[in-house]
């Protein structure tokens, strides 16, 4: 029988030390929470809330490397990327602004002791690839979610510091939208900017990594002192050794923010944060080439013009009321990249859509706006018959079933995707 207050907590930190409590339950990465050693810990730390956690280590200045080397268990690359990124703003709130999260000390930190190369970066000519090395399909379904984000009041819950919309009914939704997509076979769900809170992201990860169902989602802004935080997270599975299933997450912090994102975040006392110095990686999943842009980066023409030659899709996740002016940039995009575009906004803006660099009347696969209920809707894109008819002049080009291939496109670059020695 355990009778003092003193004997009660060594008792309770001792098992957080075990690492043995629920990690789906808890709000960040169990492997950075820790207790001082100097103290019976604190008892009113509730670690199931996002807010409390993430506080608390920041405050003790806890590293992602920390203790995690006596984990009962498999340490999944999901719980590796967010622990990094968290451990990484932590540090940085009384220098500046930028975090030290980089994709590549995640990828180096994966293959630590594991000896095995399923997922790797390379960089050709001046491009960071992350290649994740599984299956080859020549044809993907991908599936966009038709939901709302609900205006602008889960931001503005955040933004005033009340306790933000974590009811049940909402994860029920996202949840359905997830078990939707695996039913329906697809093999990559598109949700809108600022969709999932940062705290669900484990198991939505989880789930993706057993599934093998490829993610990409906008994240709740992230706040931390007078920083906020806009980040897309790319979720893409693959098993390690060809056996265990798991999920890499990529983080995107926002590189520009609209005018009106600023000036609701900027309004209460916070500074909107930006990807000032990374450059923007081209993702290669099930040989399918394609980077992501959130929302208001789609505005800056040398931005999306990027990945000419070297894109077969280009993936944008939106909440955005500007549908006339975006749409005019997905068409024209589509067509001057020549490659399939993928944009997820909003219900209640609607133009979700997924186009190809067709004639008017096919160039749209799907598109979407509006409704009640919350939708799923699947579209197919074929890379194999893209990239061929790349290859081929005009005069083969002109009666086929995709616009002719615009001016500069590099056909070194097409035939390398298609002889699969892009990144040899």
């Amino acid at each position: 029988m355990i009778k003092t207050v003193e004997e009660r907590l060594l008792l309770r930190q001792a098992y957080i030390r075990t690492k043995m409590s629920n990690k789906y339950v808890i709000a960040v990465p169990s492997e950075i929470i820790k207790y001082p050693s100097n103290d019976y810990g604190d008892t009113t730390i509730n670690f199931t809330d996002f807010v409390d956690a993430f506080k608390y280590i920041c405050d003790n200045r806890i590293s992602s490397e920390e203790h995690y080397e006596l984990l009962p268990y498999f340490r999944q690359a999901q719980d590796i990327s967010i622990a990094m990124l968290l451990s990484s703003i932590c540090p940085k709130q009384s220098e500046n602004q930028e975090i030290a999260y980089k994709n590549k000390e995640y990828v180096d930190e994966i293959h630590r002791g594991l000896k095995e190369d399923t997922l790797k970066i390379d960089n050709k000519n001046g491009k960071s690839i992350i290649v994740i090395d599984n299956k080859i399909n020549n044809k993907l379904r991908i599936a966009i979610a038709n939901v709302n984000v609900g205006n602008v009041s889960n931001i503005d819950s955040v933004l005033k510091g009340r306790k933000p919309n974590r009811l049940y009914s909402r994860y029920r939704a996202l949840a359905k939208m997830v078990n939707n997509a695996i039913t329906e076979k697809a093999d990559m769900l598109v949700l809108p900017e600022n969709y999932v809170p940062f705290e669900w992201l484990p198991q939505l990860a989880s789930k993706a990594g057993r599934e093998g169902l490829a993610i990409i989602t906008g994240v709740e802004h992230v706040l931390r002192g007078k920083n906020a935080y806009n980040f897309t997270a790319v979720i893409l599975p693959f098993k390690y050794f060809k056996t265990i299933p798991t999920a890499a997450v990529f983080f995107q912090l926002k590189k520009h923010y609209s005018p009106e994102e600023k000036r609701i975040i900027e309004g209460y006392g916070y500074t909107a944060v930006e990807e000032k110095n990374g450059t923007r990686s081209l993702y290669r999943w099930h040989d399918c080439y394609f980077p992501v842009y959130c929302c208001y980066e789609l505005a800056s023409i040398s931005d999306r013009a990027e990945f000419m030659s070297w894109a077969d899709m280009v993936v944008a996740v939106e909440f955005n009321s500007d549908v006339n002016y975006f749409g005019n940039i997905v068409e024209s995009l589509a067509r001057d990249l020549h490659c399939y575009f993928v944009q997820v906004n909003t219900s209640q803006y609607g133009d979700s859509r997924i186009t190809q660099p067709t004639k008017s009347e096919e160039r749209n696969l799907i598109t979407v706006k509006g409704g009640l209920n919350q939708s799923l809707l699947i579209g197919e894109i074929d890379i194999g018959a893209l990239r061929e008819f790349q290859i081929m002049n005009y005069d083969l080009q002109k009666n086929g079933k995709f616009k002719p291939t615009p001016p500069g496109i590099d056909i070194g670059i097409v035939r390398q995707k298609i002889e699969g020695t892009l990144n040899q």
